[in-house]
């Protein structure tokens, strides 16, 4: 049996070496392994007349005049070394065209899922790449602006208290004291410590007051008696605006309103004075001020009351148990 083997093995070789057509009828190889060898640069191995043919050239083994099917296998290894796909292979152009371009945005999407930055499709299946803003921030408590040409700036952390204010171009940060004015400014005050309210005015100027200020301008008074046994000239830094003012002196005596100038009591400054002691009170205006009474008339009644008000610069309104 080897023999006969060895012997169709031979023929075989021969026959097509020489291209000669000899086998009409099935020729069976019964070994394990078979392997049959063409001798030669090339070689053709041809399939019913010439019908199919499979030509060795070049290492390039080529399949003319039939189909290549490969059944339920597959090809496991090598690359694809045969001409592109035409049109001729779908329906129309049209349809492999679009194909095409499926697959090229396919494969851009692809390697754009690999890098740092925003992908974006325009509606029709094509996809762009725009870079992620990079991050300015170094520090806690940074801050991002539009720098010039909307670029990404940072702005560090301002002092603890301080503000943030638009500069010329840019935010930044400034120390919590004000300017003169509320609204769109910021207030300013010399000497916080020695102000307890504060007065918006009608040109929205503000204006620091102290609680006997603040009572004038509240039409508040003080009932709190300041009780006196000797003449006595009101004094607005000792805190008299508001005041009631008991004379308790046995002969007669004065109570003083001063000259603006050197005393600048508010005007709407008011108060109030009770004769309680055997002498009379008269209420005597420094040079300067001009006083307004029924009849001119400034001398309190024993165990009278009057009153005054500042209503203007130096213009004084006195009222009450007058003589």
């Amino acid at each position: 049996m080897k023999k006969t083997l060895i012997l169709i093995i031979i023929a075989f070789i021969g026959v097509v070496a020489f291209g000669q057509n000899i086998f009409k009828y099935n020729v069976t190889i019964e070994r394990t392994t078979p392997t049959i060898f063409l001798k030669g640069s090339g070689g053709i191995i041809d399939f019913n007349s010439n019908d199919v043919r499979l030509t060795l050239s070049s290492n390039l083994l080529t399949l003319s005049g039939g189909n290549l099917s490969l059944g339920s296998n597959s090809i496991t290894s090598g690359s694809w070394q045969g001409s592109a796909v035409t049109d001729s292979y779908i329906s129309s152009a049209a349809t492999w065209n679009a194909k095409q371009t499926a697959y090229t945005n396919l494969t851009t999407f692809g390697l754009l899922a690999n890098a740092a930055g925003v992908l974006t499709n325009n509606g029709s299946g094509v996809f762009s790449y725009s870079a992620v803003l990079a991050n300015p921030m170094t520090t806690a408590g940074d801050i991002i602006y539009g720098g010039t040409g909307g670029a990404v700036t940072r702005l560090a952390l301002g002092t603890q208290n301080y503000v943030m204010t638009a500069g010329a171009s840019a935010p930044q940060w400034t120390a919590a004291t004000t300017a003169s004015t509320v609204g769109t400014n910021l207030v300013t005050l010399t000497n916080p410590s020695a102000v307890t309210w504060l007065r918006v005015n009608a040109d929205n100027t503000v204006t620091a007051l102290t609680t006997d200020e603040a009572k004038v301008a509240l039409g508040i008074t003080s009932i709190t008696p300041m009780v006196k046994t000797a003449s006595y000239e009101i004094d607005y830094t000792t805190g008299d605006a508001g005041k009631y003012f008991v004379m308790n002196v046995a002969s007669a005596n004065t109570l003083t309103l001063p000259l603006n100038a050197t005393d600048a009591f508010p005007v709407g400054t008011t108060g109030t004075i009770s004769c309680i002691g055997a002498g009379q009170t008269t209420i005597v205006l420094t040079s300067g001020i001009t006083g307004i009474s029924p009849g001119s008339k400034l001398a309190i009644t024993v165990h009278g009351t009057a009153g005054y008000w500042k209503y203007a610069t130096d213009t004084w309104v006195i009222y009450g148990n007058l003589e």
